[in-house]
């Protein structure tokens, strides 16, 4: 059986501000593009990218906060 996440574990934004790595309104501005790509037709980003892109974040702190994403916080076994 796979692990299945909870909807309610951290998502990649919220690690990194916890973190101190960006501020809230980066966090906004990065999502802001992240969507504007999106409606105008443009290859969907990653948050991740896109923090790094505008120089807010290095290479080791969006892996580390992809790792962070990846451990699966809360969990469940599915059925």
């Amino acid at each position: 059986m796979l692990p299945r996440r909870d909807p309610h574990s951290p998502r990649f934004g919220m690690i990194a501000v916890k973190l101190g790595y960006i501020t809230p309104t980066q966090l906004r501005q990065a999502m802001i593009r992240q969507l504007d790509d999106d409606m105008e037709g443009r290859p969907h980003r990653l948050l991740g990218d896109i923090l790094l892109e505008f120089g807010w974040i290095s290479a080791q702190q969006r892996d580390e906060v992809l790792e962070k994403t990846r451990r699966c916080y809360g969990c469940t076994e599915t059925t």
